[in-house]
């Protein structure tokens, strides 16, 4: 079975904007610039042809856009309501059942190691619940680290750049730059409006 479209207003303008994009696609690919005269034909099909194309696209689009993002805002929103207070109390049990079951093991006052774990296990077929070890890293001494790596006890791996601050630094000190091991990279940009 085939489809067929109801011709409207929106489905004209789609199929206009489609061929819109089809002619400037075939002609950017085609455009080569090898000299001053090519240089202002592809300036002026930047900002006269693909700009304008762009308002199209814009213009028929950006209220649907819109109008999905509101309504996804709103959704989100509601649900983000209905579910803080479910999370939270989420949260409150089962840091109750970690501090407890970690007591026990600290103090062994009322189950044996064997014991807890055989409870835990219990705890998981019977009821859905069960618990975990769960590690992380807190850099205490940021020098003793970056002396390991130094050193090469550990791999260089575990000390990140900070990129943000690299690029702010590149950006205001341009040709200045001089942080060891870093260079400041320039690319060119080309920015168009329409005329």
């Amino acid at each position: 079975m085939s489809e067929q479209f109801i011709d409207t207003p929106a489905t004209k303008k789609a199929a206009e904007i489609q061929e819109e994009t089809d002619s400037v696609i075939v002609y950017a690919t085609s455009l080569e610039i090898e000299n001053q005269q090519d240089l202002s034909k592809a300036g002026d099909f930047l900002v006269l042809g693909i700009k304008s194309v762009l308002k199209l696209v814009h213009d028929a689009f950006d209220p649907i856009c819109e109008a999905a993002n509101k309504a996804h805002k709103e959704a989100t929103k509601q649900r983000k309501r209905k579910l803080e207070p479910l999370e939270q109390a989420e949260k409150i049990v089962k840091s109750k059942i970690a501090a407890w079951v970690d007591e026990q093991a600290r103090t062994g006052s009322m189950l044996a190691l064997d014991q807890l774990a055989e409870l835990v296990t219990t705890m998981t077929k019977t009821e859905g619940i069960s618990t975990s070890d769960k590690w992380h890293a807190e850099v205490e001494n940021v020098n003793l680290l970056v002396a390991a790596v130094l050193e090469c006890k550990v791999p260089v791996g575990l000390i990140m750049p900070n990129q943000k601050r690299l690029d702010e630094m590149a950006r205001a000190l341009r040709e200045g730059f001089d942080v060891p091991g870093v260079k400041a990279v320039r690319e060119t940009v080309v920015r168009a409006t329409t005329r």
